[in-house]
């Protein structure tokens, strides 16, 4: 899940049992590796084992409109283990609730481009966070999970991709899965957003690079 917080950008990276009676359709607030059969205790036990300190493991809920109650456990860690923006692990521990029909929309986020200044490092320490595999990939350092991927690269390199990128470390854009990557370009110029190609500049309260894809080929990630 991506938000903001403050002048810190968040990816959650979430541990949730697909359900056949939900439709496979992203959000904005997708998650990268939905389908995981992992829970939010033993995600906290691994990540100290890793050295990543995480603070004690957070129990959340809210009602939502239907009047019912959606609950979530989420493991935080330091700051400083995860630079480039708050990166943190949170289980959905009512996934029908929120993975039902009305709730999402054809929108899926398919990748995080991740700034670094020594990618290789990045992707070693984001491999041991997420418990994946890094590779390179065209000058770029790919992590593939179960929904989507995470990108590292330097800024320059992710700045030939996405047309700017910050200085590490930082998260410079997302992969938009969309069923028409040009007809939505054009939507976001006409909403006065700024469009290159296929990349889409967000406004400066959101930050980052929409780069968008085209949801015809997810089997392809």
């Amino acid at each position: 899940v991506r938000r903001i917080s403050g002048r810190r950008k968040e990816l959650e990276i979430a541990l949730v049992e697909h359900h056949a009676t939900v439709r496979r359709a992203g959000r904005l607030s997708a998650d990268l590796v939905h389908g995981e059969r992992r829970d939010g205790e033993a995600e906290h036990q691994r990540l100290a084992a890793h050295g990543f300190e995480p603070d004690p493991l957070v129990r959340l809920e809210r009602k939502i409109e239907t009047g019912d109650t959606v609950r979530f456990a989420v493991v935080y860690v330091p700051p400083d283990k995860m630079p480039e923006g708050r990166v943190q692990y949170c289980e959905h521990l009512t996934p029908r609730e929120v993975w039902r029909e009305g709730f999402v929309n054809p929108f899926a986020l398919r990748a995080v481009y991740v700034v670094a200044d020594e990618p290789e490092e990045a992707a070693a320490r984001w491999g041991r966070f997420g418990g994946l595999l890094p590779r390179p990939e065209d000058g770029l350092v790919r992590l593939d999970t179960k929904r989507g991927r995470v990108v590292i690269g330097t800024r320059k390199r992710l700045a030939q991709l996405l047309g700017e990128a910050p200085p590490a470390p930082a998260l410079a854009g997302y992969a938009l899965g969309c069923a028409d990557p040009e007809e939505f370009a054009g939507r976001c110029s006409k909403a006065g957003l700024r469009v290159q190609g296929k990349a889409v500049r967000l406004p400066a309260a959101l930050g980052g690079t929409w780069l968008l894809e085209s949801r015809a080929n997810e089997e392809d990630l």
